[in-house]
């Protein structure tokens, strides 16, 4: 599988006082070009907060970083629920880092089932799906449940995968696909162009940083602590201001609780 290995060096000044490179894999999810636009402000944050270094290390698929977790070639990954799942499924030693805010300052997601505007009147059972990746929490996985609340069972539609949010809507909008999944919040962003919304999935847990086993627990605890001592819409409001919208609201301790719940529907759920 391709990756790009990108480096990224802040404040070297500081890299003396403390020599550790952390290896981080970001979500497949963005494209390569556009990771380093999307973490500079958090890595620049805890780089003058820590005396830290980041080398992003880019998988194109979820499976390619769980694969890397589990063999400590990456110290830290960005992870949606579903994967955090199958780790607990694989019983794969990890830390739990993070657990990032929404703009509304809640720590879940939903996931939304759309349909294009060419296909409004087609039944639903004639349509060819759209999905993400195999792991990807709005992919199989949600859009199986939601099709199942109508009668239909996703593994006899025709679908594919679009490797991503914005690929999924592409897809609708070039008539390529009928319906697709993806993420609400992206839904929201594309709806006026004439996507419909037929469903959306309960509440999920957020998006979560997982540090690997061979993390220094201490820098691990003192990256929360970073972290957690962000105040979004007080005194760090400036400083938060320009960064990516996936970090921008704040971060908490991670609801271990609801991420089981999410292993759970992946255990019950019919994968081809």
């Amino acid at each position: 599988m391709r990756h790009i290995i990108l480096l990224f060096l802040c404040c070297s000044a500081l890299v003396f006082a403390n020599p550790h490179t952390l290896r981080f894999a970001p979500l497949p999810m963005l494209k390569s070009e556009i990771v380093l636009q999307q973490y500079v402000g958090i890595f620049s944050f805890l780089s003058q907060k820590l005396g830290v270094t980041f080398e992003i290390v880019y998988f194109t698929d979820y499976e390619k970083i769980l694969e890397a977790l589990a063999q400590n070639r990456v110290d830290i990954a960005h992870l949606g629920p579903l994967p955090y799942a199958r780790l607990l499924h694989n019983a794969i030693p990890v830390q739990p880092l993070v657990q990032f805010l929404n703009e509304d300052g809640k720590s879940t997601y939903t996931c939304s089932l759309i349909t294009a505007h060419h296909a409004r009147n087609l039944p639903l059972k004639q349509h060819t799906i759209a999905l993400t990746q195999p792991l990807s929490t709005c992919g199989f996985l949600s859009m199986s449940h939601l099709l199942k609340r109508e009668g239909i069972a996703l593994e006899e539609q025709p679908y594919f995968y679009a490797d991503t949010h914005t690929n999924v809507i592409l897809k609708l909008l070039l008539g390529e696909a009928h319906s697709g999944g993806v993420k609400s919040s992206v839904f929201s962003d594309y709806k006026h162009l004439g996507l419909i919304e037929r469903s959306r999935s309960t509440a999920l847990p957020g998006f979560l940083w997982v540090g690997s086993a061979k993390l220094p627990s201490a820098l691990a605890k003192e990256i929360q602590e970073a972290l957690f001592s962000l105040e979004p819409t007080g005194k760090d409001t400036d400083l938060m201001h320009s960064w990516a919208d996936a970090f921008k609201h704040g971060a908490i301790a991670p609801n271990l609780g609801e991420y089981e719940e999410v292993l759970n529907l992946y255990l019950n759920t019919v994968f081809p």
